[in-house]
């Protein structure tokens, strides 16, 4: 087909690419095989349609296995082995390279490898052995010796997922990919038996000789132990490989939750990239203490972050971080309680951030618990109540949109507090004040709840506890306006029967889709992986059985899903 007999739209390289892409992904994962299949049949129509039509097929890639097929056939071998899958020995091919492989047998293979952008190696999380099970481990050896061209084989890859696996002692998987062109770098993995196996400094030395730091956008580590859940705990940072940072021009989004950074140093060195805007920062230390002055020609540090996530034990760490760090335009913050090990005065920790984070930004607050590896302690352990004093701080963050406190703080609010709390912030979209509280009924009415949320149109989040007993603190339905309202929490509010309740759901949260309430032990990431227990206090412990009762009532005749808790 000529290209003047083309339709116009079709002379435009990149409304190509997107016409192509759209056919790759089009139908998600089971039409993969016949979306690929009319990628290469377009690439056979016409020479116009050959490039970009390759550079689709072939843009993203989870194996090296279609690379090695572009060996000839005198360099590879195949050999049928077997495996045990269920108990049962299923047998596969597995190639393999042999040692007569040549420079010039690289032509084809070098002809496609350019094209490829992304590469997600395809290995379980769990997985210590070799990265694919089709291809002899020895293969990735002798493709890097045997390569004539300088630097890696796939040299323009800009996103690569590398499991952990291939950072120990000197795989040659790395070499092969890693290039100058990288811009989002994830690691993932299983830290059980591997991370003190790591081999950080070579790998370091690999990202700084392809100048990474020039290139690198996006690094993420999530390491995940033996039971699949995420090890902010575990593993102790590695400096020399976060030196690689250091002058990083382009990094604007850096994940270390599964890296314990122990050191103010590297806090300060982190606080100096300066474009940084999203972090996930896990603080193992007491006290940051005081950082050294940041550079003349710097404002200060983390001036560019508008998203910060920090994991803790310790709220004076926190209070040091936020009264050192210079941003103004931070807009969503995370303060994750790792170990309720120490004591957390919130009034205090509020008042932080009040103080030092910038008002006309800020959107979202969330204060939550975490892992806890002591999982049956109280909720409350080790933490001072809330009360309407202490929360007002914030009424300077006048816009608002998602406040979420679930640190085990006790909470001291009534019907008038929560009238000034919608007039200070009247976008807000998610409100959250969990606790586990039987000593003592909420001062909180149904009244109350209306009044919130009629201030609040955009509301859809509402997680509080109040006084659901009796009949003659609920307004008149008549009167009651519905509300948007999709999710509700009402944690261990006080309910003696179900008749008041419905009828009040049911006129005010219409298009309501969740009712939660009671509580459990919970891993935060695992929702449903927890238990029920058992109070000290057996007079708190029939209280709690009876207002149970009455919300599994209340949750059978409205008809609802249950949603197990996630924090």
């Amino acid at each position: 087909m000529a290209l003047s007999k083309m339709h116009r739209c079709l002379r435009t390289p990149e409304l190509l690419l997107n016409i192509f892409q759209q056919i790759r992904y089009d139908g998600g994962p089971k039409e993969l095989g016949l979306n690929q299949s009319t990628l290469a049949a377009l690439a056979r129509t016409c020479k116009d349609f050959k490039e970009p039509a390759l550079d689709t097929l072939w843009y993203s890639m989870d194996s090296f296995l279609p690379l090695l097929r572009c060996l000839p056939s005198h360099a590879l071998e195949i050999n049928v082995v077997r495996t045990e899958r269920s108990r049962i020995r299923v047998p596969y091919p597995k190639i393999s390279v042999r040692e007569s492989l040549q420079s010039d047998d690289f032509s084809r293979l070098l002809y496609y490898a350019p094209r490829i952008r992304v590469f997600h190696l395809d290995q379980s999380v769990y997985a210590t052995g070799p990265p694919d099970p089709f291809i002899d481990e020895s293969a990735y050896e002798r493709l890097l010796s045997a390569k004539s061209t300088s630097g890696p084989l796939l040299p323009n890859i800009k996103r690569l997922t590398l499991p952990l696996a291939h950072l120990i002692g000197s795989s040659p998987i790395p070499q092969l990919i890693v290039g100058s062109q990288l811009q989002h770098l994830g690691i993932s993995g299983t830290c059980e038996n591997t991370i003190d196996r790591v081999n950080w400094e070579d790998f370091s030395r690999l990202l700084d000789s392809a100048n990474v730091r020039l290139s690198l956008v996006n690094l993420s580590i999530s390491l995940v132990d033996v039971y699949g859940y995420l090890t902010p705990f575990y593993v102790s940072c590695p400096t020399k490989f976060l030196s690689i940072l250091a002058g990083s021009r382009q990094l604007s989004k850096l994940d270390l939750e599964s890296f314990r950074v122990k050191d103010a140093g590297t806090v300060a060195m982190l606080g100096l990239v300066p474009n940084l805007r999203i972090l996930t920062l896990n603080l193992d230390l007491e006290r940051l203490g005081q950082l050294k002055e940041a550079p003349a020609d710097q404002l200060g540090y983390f001036c560019s972050l508008t998203q910060i996530k920090l994991i803790t034990s310790s709220a004076a760490a926190v209070c040091d971080f936020f009264s050192q760090s210079k941003s103004s335009r931070l807009e969503v913050v995370v303060i994750e309680r790792f170990c309720r090990s120490s004591f957390w005065e919130i009034p205090e920790l509020l008042s932080t951030i009040a103080r030092y984070l910038p008002c006309p930004t800020l959107r979202c607050i969330t204060l939550c618990n975490g892992i806890d590896p002591f999982l049956t302690r109280q909720y409350n352990h080790n933490t001072s109540d809330l009360s309407f004093d202490s929360l007002k701080q914030l009424f300077c963050f006048t816009k608002l949109e998602k406040l979420c406190i679930n640190l085990g703080a006790k909470v001291s609010l009534r019907d008038s507090d929560l009238a000034e709390i919608s007039n200070a912030w009247p976008s807000m979209r998610h409100f959250e004040l969990y606790e586990r509280e039987f000593s003592e009924r909420s001062k909180i009415t149904p009244n109350g709840i209306y009044s919130f949320v009629k201030s609040l149109a955009r509301l859809r989040h509402l997680t509080i506890r109040f006084n659901a007993s009796g009949t003659s603190t609920y307004p008149k339905l008549p009167d009651v306006q519905h509300h948007r309202l999709r999710y509700l929490d009402v944690c261990t509010s006080d309910a003696d029967e179900s008749a008041p309740i419905v009828p009040f759901v049911e006129r005010l949260f219409p298009l309501l889709e969740y009712l939660r309430w009671g509580w459990v032990y919970e891993h935060p990431q695992i929702p449903g992986s927890g238990w029920e227990t058992r109070l000290e206090d057996e007079e708190e412990q029939i209280k709690n059985d009876d207002s149970h009762e009455c919300w599994i009532s209340t949750f059978e005749r409205l008809g609802l899903p249950r949603l197990k808790r996630s924090t």
